[in-house]
């Protein structure tokens, strides 16, 4: 091992993969190689091998149609790692959770991303369906309650540039929320630093209010905002003021209560790494010259997602297959990157804030709507059966995709249709999954409008069992009566931090679906695992 200074020299080619990461955040996403190298201030000879690297790990992708570069599955699931890390310490989640569950209000959190505050998390509830905000939603800095809070306490540079990229109209994207005419952008961003909060009354559009809180780490640094919104007469500004100041409180105690167990890994087992998942699509990157060390980089990143809390130097050695004294120099150039750092008051490693960074710009950027209808293409072409795609709306699962298939029963099946959520597999799945905070007021509108329905629902006590074995099993299966005749598998397609964002139903003749039940069910679930892991989640084994 070199040593410069009596200190570990890093490796500079490993730097030079950092800059190039860096360059894409600051770039968006999808770039054609020039505009990677542009944005890295490299030559495009120099840039080639180590995108040929980043797709050979999954770290990156690339679309031969449009020429186009982009962060890949391991990416998506090294920001989620970071953020669950974060999360454990500071109790952001937790506090955002309890508010939404509490008080039926909007909740999410907000990270710094690229260019713009982006959303990282939002917090399942009833008036979190109806609101258009989602992972990888980029909002205005000089418009938005969190936005402001990054401009009153970030130390971020990139925060004043991307304000008055807003202020003279050049900002790109534009992202949500717009200055408005009467608001005094400087005097905004005082009363934010003097009152420890940030409140917008009509946000986004009249009698909607909004508010951000920031989130601290130990040396005073912003980590992240939580944001709160909800209607002006459920959300005044009074109520705003004891919720900012509630969770100020909590965040401050949760780290004041013993600063060094909370840096300790929460989770002892560390997970295999599900390498299958991350694959690169073009098998002809395996062929392309790329960069040792960049690729041995990777490995290292790759076994800290093993865990979502910091690791021994010893520990990610054992996962990557590593020598510590080789991993050494790695690490150095991995924390000069802002891959990896130290836990606070540690001497343990968790991934940087790149990571999350590289998460959230590939949020939004990714298409997760055209991924699941293509998938829903591809198993109704493959199988002959009727597939289609479901999402939650205001009041329950509605099909927003149908594929039909050549051997598709007659059904009532169509676009726009609500979907039972006690007389079908679709509408346990979603059970299943989602609060009783969100279902309840589905599943009460469902009996009154069909009291039928009773009759033939499952006993609590039975419903329970049902859908914990959906719970275990990871998807739904339903049969409708003999004169339908149909059976019905059904998976959800799953964001960054589990929670479900479609359901992918397959549908044919029972006789069929019986027959060929494991290779259909092979196939639904490998393809929704595949967009959840281009999503950054990676289910436990």
């Amino acid at each position: 091992m070199t040593k410069e200074n009596g200190a570990v020299r890093g490796i500079k080619s490993v730097e030079v993969f950092g800059d190039i990461l860096a360059g894409m955040i600051h770039a968006g996403e999808r770039r054609t190689l020039d505009g990677v190298a542009d944005a890295a201030g490299l030559s495009t000879a120099k840039v080639r091998p180590y995108l040929n690297s980043l797709q050979r790990t999954g770290l990156g992708g690339y679309d031969p149609v449009s020429r186009q570069y982009s962060f890949g599955p391991l990416a998506a699931l090294l920001g989620q790692r970071r953020i669950e890390a974060l999360a454990r310490r500071y109790g952001f989640l937790d506090a955002a959770r309890g508010i939404a569950r509490e008080r039926d209000l909007f909740a999410g959190v907000v990270f710094w991303a690229g260019n713009g505050p982006t959303v990282a998390s939002v917090i399942p509830s009833r008036i979190a369906s109806d609101n258009n905000v989602m992972p990888g939603t980029v909002y205005s800095v000089t418009g938005t309650a969190s936005g402001r809070v990054f401009m009153a306490f970030s130390s971020d540079p990139r925060v004043a540039v991307r304000a008055e990229a807003e202020l003279s109209g050049t900002a790109c994207p534009r992202g949500v929320g717009e200055l408005r005419e009467d608001d005094n952008f400087p005097e905004a961003v005082a009363e934010v630093r003097r009152d420890g909060f940030c409140f917008i009354r009509d946000a986004y559009f009249p009698g909607y209010n909004g508010m951000a809180v920031p989130v601290m780490d130990e040396d005073g640094e912003l980590v992240c905002a939580i944001v709160v919104s909800g209607t002006a007469n459920v959300f005044p500004k009074d109520i705003a003021r004891r919720l900012a100041e509630r969770i100020r409180v909590e965040l401050a105690e949760r780290i004041a209560a013993n600063p060094s167990t909370l840096s300790a890994p929460e989770v002892t087992r560390i997970d295999p790494v599900r390498k299958e998942l991350f694959e690169p699509v073009d098998a002809a990157a395996d062929e392309r010259r790329g960069v040792g060390s960049a690729e041995t980089a990777v490995q290292i990143l790759r076994a800290m997602t093993g865990r979502a809390g910091p690791m021994r130097l010893k520990e990610i050695c054992d996962q990557a297959g590593l020598a510590a004294g080789k991993a050494h120099s790695y690490m150095v150039s991995l924390r000069h990157a802002g891959l990896v750092e130290k836990a606070p008051g540690s001497t343990q490693y968790r991934l940087g804030p790149l990571t999350a960074e590289m998460l959230l710009v590939r949020l939004h950027g990714y298409d997760v709507f055209a991924a699941a209808r293509a998938l829903v293409r591809r198993l109704s072409r493959q199988t002959d059966l009727m597939c289609f795609l479901t999402t939650w709306g205001s009041y329950g699962p509605v099909v927003v995709h149908i594929e039909r298939g050549q051997l598709t029963r007659h059904s009532d099946i169509y676009l726009g249709r609500g979907m039972s959520l006690s007389s079908t597999g679709t509408g346990r799945l979603f059970q299943a999954n989602l609060s009783q905070q969100v279902l309840a007021p589905a599943v009460a509108a469902e009996m009154a409008v069909y009291p039928q329905l009773r009759a033939r629902a499952p006993s609590p006590e039975d419903l329970s069992v049902i859908l914990e074995d959906i719970r275990q099993a990871g998807y739904a299966t339903f049969e409708t009566g003999p004169v339908v005749g149909l059976r019905s598998l059904v998976a959800p397609v799953r964001n960054h931090v589990g929670e479900m964002w479609f359901a992918v139903t397959l549908t044919g003749a029972i006789d069929r679906v019986r027959a060929e039940e494991q290779v259909l069910l092979a196939q639904l679930l490998l393809g929704v695992a595949s967009i959840s892991a281009d999503l950054g989640y990676a289910a436990p084994l």
